[in-house]
């Protein structure tokens, strides 16, 4: 009993002394709402964010920049910052003073009680734009693999333009088109598109006047490669030109100058400005006289976007397909005569190769003419340049005839005096 009433008794002078303020009866620190008391009991204040005086920093190796980190709320308990970069190498940081060491990105991280701040930074390599003569031969003398090439002539406001690159096989090119008498200087000119391309192993041209009416037709192997050196080489030719030159030119505010310069590809140079960057060759601006006609032309190395239209009108290829006569058409004969042709070419067949050959069959006298075929857009010519009938060799073989395509036939229109006649070959399906 005397046991139970002294425990009591101690609860009771516990609840007073608490009430009072004069003993603690439990030991555990109590939360302020503000922050929270230590083991001494002392209130703190927690840290709620981080920021940074910038969130990013663009420097050149070898320069330095300053960022200012601010820890809120302004009293908060610990305003320690501490700094860290990630990853190693590229920048380092010291009480915020951020130095750049080589190329490329890194993040800077401020943090104070358990909050942070980054800040990503892109480290370029110092741009110059004075080369040497070693450096300058070495720059005229590398393979060009993507530029871009405007030019333009006295009272034509459009300019041709000319991109190629080499790695993706896009070659674009934008030329003036003049439409009226030069005499009379009406001439009005609209830019004509001619986008060149290589996608899955196929190879395509399209086409457009304004910008307007986009048309993709294929082209062989053989165009595709000559479309592209033509370009890829006149450009190329125009900077070797410039190898053993450096002391033709004359350095002023980070270009190159010069005048009455010899360019193989152009003849004499008027005016040459060349641009370098790091070393590498970046513009060439040329002016030259030619016939009397000052023309201009900007030569831009470097990464191109060529941009293939979405909607365009497909020009079929005849490549692997075989059409058949199916009718003749003609206002300008009767029906037996006209009767009398169809049945002369009944059977007859058209094959395609895929390597630009073509055969033409006629079942009525046993013929087998061969040669080879082009496409113009949506314009076939198939030449004839050797045959036979019932196995026998024709002497003196050789015929061109011209034929539209559309996706599912050809049609051939021949002209005799008067009359015109069409004969339709349909696209032969497979069964």
């Amino acid at each position: 009993m005397k046991k139970g009433l002294s425990a009591i008794i101690l609860a009771l002078i516990c609840a007073i002394s608490c009430t009072f303020g004069l003993a603690a009866c439990n030991t555990a620190e109590s939360p302020d709402q503000n922050g929270q008391n230590d083991q001494h009991g002392t209130q703190t204040v927690a840290v709620e964010s981080v920021s940074l005086s910038a969130s990013t920093l663009t420097l050149d190796i070898g320069e330095e920049s300053t960022l200012t980190a601010t820890v809120s709320p302004d009293n908060a308990t610990n305003k320690e910052v501490t700094w860290s970069v990630s990853p190693a190498g590229i920048v380092t940081v010291e009480g915020g003073k951020v130095t750049a060491v080589a190329a490329g990105t890194a993040t800077v991280t401020a943090t104070a009680g358990g909050k942070s701040a980054n800040c990503t930074v892109t480290v370029n390599v110092p741009v110059t734009h004075e080369v040497t003569e070693s450096e300058w031969d070495a720059a005229v003398s590398e393979e060009i693999t993507a530029a871009t090439m405007s030019s333009a002539m006295p009272g034509v406001d459009i300019q041709q333009i000319v991109k190629f690159d080499t790695e993706n096989n896009y070659l674009y090119v934008q030329t003036p088109v003049g439409i009226g008498s030069s005499a009379s200087d009406t001439v009005t000119y609209y830019p004509a598109y001619v986008i060149i391309t290589e996608e899955s192993g196929a190879y395509y041209s399209y086409t457009a006047e304004d910008d307007e009416g986009w048309v993709r037709e294929p082209i062989t192997k053989e165009n595709f490669g000559s479309q592209f050196n033509m370009y890829t080489t006149s450009i190329g030719m125009i900077v070797s030109a410039l190898d053993g030159q450096y002391n033709s030119f004359t350095y002023s505010n980070g270009a190159y100058s010069a005048e009455d310069v010899e360019i193989a590809a152009v003849g004499t140079a008027g005016k040459i400005t060349i641009t370098f960057t790091n070393g590498e060759l970046e513009k060439l601006e040329i002016e030259v006289n030619l016939n009397g006609v000052t023309m201009s032309a900007t030569i831009e190395l470097g990464a191109v976007e060529i941009e293939i239209p979405e909607n365009f009108t497909e020009i079929p290829t005849p490549a692997g397909n075989t059409y058949v006569f199916s009718d003749a058409v003609s206002d300008d004969v009767d029906a037996a005569s006209l009767a009398t042709i169809k049945a002369s070419y009944e059977g007859m067949t058209i094959a395609f190769g895929t390597d630009g050959t073509a055969t033409i069959t006629a079942p009525s006298n046993s013929a087998v003419m061969k040669g080879s075929y082009t496409q113009s857009s949506d314009t076939l010519s198939i030449t004839i340049t050797e045959g036979t009938v019932n196995g026998e060799p024709i002497e003196g073989t050789s015929s061109t005839q011209n034929f539209t395509i559309d996706s599912d036939s050809l049609t051939a229109t021949i002209s005799i005096g008067n009359i015109e006649l069409k004969l339709i070959y349909a696209l032969q399906t497979a069964e």
